[in-house]
């Protein structure tokens, strides 16, 4: 089964409009063979009957299916260490400094406000819970709580955000960016699985 240029041109447009991936003109492999098993399963003999369908009003879930198949969801805790110890040592204390003029000032919400765009299975905003419960830990005098840094974590796909927020992860998860430290302070075991902590989910 082929995507013929048009085709492709319609499901560069398409995912565009639904949630931004802007994907470039080398792409029609990964097109193809991402989409080739979902058309076939949703029982189109071709890729310009399935991007028909697509296109009319109704089809909700053949949409997000859309969106899932062509989404990677590559992620691992405290992925590229490098801008966790900046956030760690540089932006939490700003944010901390923040949260104080703000509360000197009489501020009606003394919070700061962490944005995880693109959370896939969630180990990047549970990975920036930790360092703000580290960071909370470590400052007992700076009268800060951990609810003063709300941390919202968005995703295109609703198959990942379902994962991220169970906040159960397999020990080849966890091998991938926790340290031992962290797995004993932030996690607990239940059966095969580690749970991230309450707090932090």
């Amino acid at each position: 089964m082929e995507v013929s240029p048009q085709d492709f041109r319609d499901v560069q447009r398409l995912v565009r409009s639904l949630c931004g991936l802007v994907l470039t003109d080398d792409k029609t492999y990964l097109v193809q063979t991402r989409l080739e098993s979902v058309v076939r399963t949703r029982g189109f003999a071709s890729f310009s009957a399935y991007l028909g369908r697509l296109q009319q009003l109704h089809a909700v879930d053949m949409r997000d299916e859309l969106v899932e198949a062509l989404t990677t969801g590559e992620t691992s805790f405290n992925r590229d260490e490098h801008p966790f110890e900046e956030f760690r040592h540089r932006i939490l204390p700003a944010l901390a400094e923040t949260i104080r003029q703000r509360r000197r000032s009489n501020y009606a919400v003394p919070l700061a406000r962490i944005w995880s765009a693109g959370c896939s299975t969630g180990q990047e905003p549970y990975s920036i819970g930790m360092a703000v419960r580290d960071f909370v830990a470590m400052n007992p005098t700076a009268d800060l709580r951990f609810e003063h840094f709300p941390i919202l974590a968005t995703d295109v796909s609703t198959r990942s955000l379902n994962y991220a927020k169970e906040g159960r992860y397999e020990e080849r998860e966890l091998q991938r960016g926790i340290t031992p430290d962290q797995r004993h302070r932030h996690f607990r075991r239940r059966g095969e699985f580690y749970w991230i902590e309450d707090d932090i989910r």
